[in-house]
């Protein structure tokens, strides 16, 4: 294995799928899309990934928001790579006009009976030709 960054070579990391460039300390992974087969999403408990996670993650994407609000103050739309549960979408739709994009038909279909505006699929792909 090549490290993509530095090209000196990459050892094996903590799995086959995993490797780590002893040079410059850059990790790849190497993992095969499973997004939307049966079998990924019998292993994960979205209730409690809801459950463990939405608090920490609605505080910090408060933070991510202000700082975008301030960086970027004349910005009037955001989108939203990987937008999962819709919850940046709902963090950020008070300031910005919001579009979340989303792999997972499964998940992405929740936000989407929830009111959000979430386009299922891959970015770019999920874009139309003239989107930016």
């Amino acid at each position: 294995m090549v490290c993509l960054v530095c090209s000196a070579e990459a050892r094996r990391g903590l799995s086959e799928w995993h490797s780590c460039c002893g040079s410059c300390g850059y990790e790849a992974a190497a993992l095969t899309v499973a997004i939307n087969e049966a079998q990924a999403h019998a292993t994960i408990d979205e209730a409690q990934r809801e459950a463990s996670l939405k608090a920490l993650r609605m505080e910090n994407f408060a933070t991510i928001v202000g700082w975008a609000r301030e960086q970027a103050p004349a910005a009037r739309t955001l989108l939203d790579v990987g937008s999962a549960h819709g919850w940046f979408l709902e963090a950020a739709a008070p300031y910005f006009k919001v579009t979340g994009v989303e792999p997972d038909a499964e998940v992405g279909g929740k936000s989407i009976a929830r009111g959000l505006p979430v386009r299922l699929g891959f970015f770019p792909d999920a874009l139309a030709a003239d989107e930016r």
